[in-house]
């Protein structure tokens, strides 16, 4: 069948737009690409929570805690210890210059001059925000048949927030894993892995749409995050059900109270 001129006419006209629209599209995601390739280096990773009443919200993870603690007749302030998590151990850590609690199970490891000690836990709340143990400390390793007396009676920094108020809360497990993502424009990329306390070098490909940036990395599970760029800051995010299992322990006491969580990881374009 042949087409008439009226219809080759228009055609032509339909040309120019066709290859405008085409040469947009192209140069749309070539925007995309150039916007994210590159090199990025993971600066902090936090939470953003939303609650869905008052609530009064004690976060371990925070500074300063109040109270005091004593090891034998010496007193510390609660003030100079920070509560950690620590990926070469692992564990938790509640730890000043002076003496380190290490929680492990019921009982705390206590490092004191050079000496680790046994303890049990008396309470440790985050919905009260209480940490308590009080008691003989018993040597163990290098310090068996050597006793220490502890006492903890300490708080954990507490905020009052209202029912939609949105604030940020520190990662000191430090979920995400990519500590260098290097995005290339082909579609390939490198990252720095941290598994543990293993940093592994991956290759995988990556790819972004409508504001989203999908990781593909080989051998590791593909994560899908928002992205926002803010010259040469990158912010990944994904929100949270506020039920799930994978909340951390700084917030799975208040998953009901939540309406909101969302996970965030800040980088810099080196």
């Amino acid at each position: 069948m042949h087409k008439t001129n009226n219809e080759s006419i228009s055609m032509k006209h339909l040309l120019p737009f066709v290859a405008i629209f085409l040469t947009s599209l192209l140069l749309s995601c070539e925007k995309i690409d150039s916007d994210l390739t590159g090199s990025w280096q993971l600066k902090k990773t936090y939470y953003l929570i939303t609650p869905n009443q008052e609530l009064t919200f004690h976060n371990p993870f925070g500074e300063p805690w109040q109270g005091e603690i004593s090891i034998n007749e010496t007193v510390l302030d609660a003030a100079s210890f920070t509560y950690y998590f620590d990926n070469s151990w692992p564990g938790n850590l509640f730890a000043s210059e002076e003496v380190s609690f290490t929680f492990s199970g019921p009982k705390l490891l206590v490092e004191y001059i050079g000496g680790l000690y046994e303890l049990e836990i008396n309470s440790f709340d985050i919905e009260t925000g209480i940490f308590k143990a009080e008691g003989t400390a018993t040597g163990i390793f290098n310090t068996v048949g050597q006793s220490i007396q502890v006492k903890i009676d300490a708080t954990m920094p507490k905020m009052n927030l209202k029912q939609g108020e949105q604030i940020q809360v520190k990662d000191s497990y430090f979920y995400m894993p990519y500590r260098k993502l290097w995005l290339h424009a082909n579609g390939k990329m490198k990252s720095e892995f941290l598994i543990g306390d293993i940093m592994d070098h991956l290759s995988g490909r990556w790819s972004a749409q409508h504001n989203e940036l999908t990781l593909s990395p080989e051998k590791e599970s593909t994560g899908l995050y928002r992205y926002s760029i803010n010259g040469n800051q990158l912010q990944l995010s994904r929100e949270l059900a506020s039920d799930i299992a994978s909340l951390p322990s700084n917030l799975s006491p208040y998953r009901d109270q939540l309406e909101k969580v969302i996970f965030c990881a800040d980088y810099t374009r080196e």
